[in-house]
């Protein structure tokens, strides 16, 4: 997998930036690479605006070379985080007349990922006591393993958490934003999660649509019966 170029500029990047990190991140635990080398990495697939930026970066005493400084500036520029999020407030969306089902779940779960994004981290930050002082009755052997493994479960139960709540979140304003004729038969089909609603919406649109139409093109034979002997 290649480190696609980065441009910070959405008519020419094919991933957003909070998707373009996780490319990085994604080569970064495969290769092993260092924080240093990450951003070097990650500076090198840097075009037109990012250029600027990490001049930017640089000239404002920021360290351009260390990944974790990179992550956070990036992210707060560029990310969804860095636009203006109003059109979240009341998590509303409508699901357009001619609009498939399965279309219109992408965009209700974008919308909730990015209402999820912009609100308060409630994550503990690296230096908190919690995560760098061993309790005096707790025998740990590794110190330095003891907190790392600490680190990665607090992350891991905190994406778990956004995971949930985003798919319940994310079910509840699919379900509301359904055309009328395919809502009511879609609720009753009590689904617990985002992908079974989905699911169950497309089962009852094509209940309601029924079979397209498909035209058959059967091809035209001719057989012509010849004589055994020809006179």
């Amino acid at each position: 997998m290649r480190l696609p170029l980065w441009h910070a500029d959405p008519s020419k990047d094919q991933f957003t930036a909070e998707h373009w990190v996780q490319r990085v991140e994604t080569l970064q635990r495969s290769h092993g690479w260092t924080p240093a080398q990450t951003a070097g990495f990650a500076a090198s697939a840097f075009r037109d605006r990012a250029m600027l930026f990490l001049d930017f970066l640089e000239d404002e005493g920021l360290d351009r070379n260390s990944w974790p400084v990179l992550k956070e500036y990036l992210l707060k520029q560029f990310g969804s985080q860095s636009r203006d999020t109003s059109r979240v407030t009341h998590l509303n969306l409508i699901q357009k007349a001619s609009e498939p089902v399965n279309i219109f779940a992408f965009r209700v779960r974008a919308l909730v990922r990015e209402f999820l994004t912009a609100l308060p981290s409630e994550e503990l930050p690296e230096d908190h006591p919690k995560l760098t002082q061993v309790p005096e009755n707790l025998d740990i052997t590794d110190e330095t393993l003891f907190f790392n493994y600490l680190k990665e479960f607090a992350k891991d139960v905190s994406d778990h958490k956004n995971k949930s709540i985003g798919s319940t979140l994310s079910r509840m304003v699919f379900l509301n934003g359904l055309l009328p004729s395919l809502r009511a038969a879609t609720k009753l089909k009590n689904t617990t999660t985002m992908m079974e609603a989905m699911l169950a919406a497309q089962a009852t649109e094509r209940a309601v649509n029924g079979p397209s139409e498909k035209t058959v093109v059967v091809p035209f034979i001719v057989v012509i019966s010849c004589s055994d002997k020809v006179s």
